[in-house]
């Protein structure tokens, strides 16, 4: 039922589970979206790969692109504060990013849920 947000499906990756690591990730993780028909995909800060925090390995953007290429937004879920290298290079592209409004971060499930109108 609407919510007054646009209420999206919204696959909610488990904190345990195989980490993302490379583009051939991202790829598999867009089948999986589009075969349970989500919008949205979250994933916890623990599967991400430490690359995801270091803007010139290119996974992030990678990942973003990859997902946005099939119309999927991604949520990072957990806490980042303490991710990325010196420099303020991994907040730089946070803030990009979210200017695009191709990512979001969530603090957990229940901030998922607000954000996108409720998690499956």
């Amino acid at each position: 039922m609407p919510n007054g947000r646009d209420d999206r499906v919204t696959l909610l990756l488990d904190e345990e589970g195989p980490g993302i690591t490379s583009s051939d990730d991202a790829a598999d993780l867009v089948g999986t979206a589009l075969s349970r028909g989500a919008d949205v995909v979250a994933i916890p800060v623990a599967r991400l790969d430490d690359a995801f925090f270091e803007p010139a390995t290119g996974l992030a953007d990678d990942l973003v692109d990859t997902l946005a290429a099939y119309r999927l937004r991604l949520v990072v879920v957990g806490d980042v504060t303490d991710r990325g290298g010196a420099g303020g290079a991994f907040d730089a592209w946070v803030r990009d990013a979210e200017r695009r409004d191709r990512l979001r971060f969530a603090a957990d499930a229940t901030a998922v849920a607000r954000l996108t109108g409720g998690a499956r």
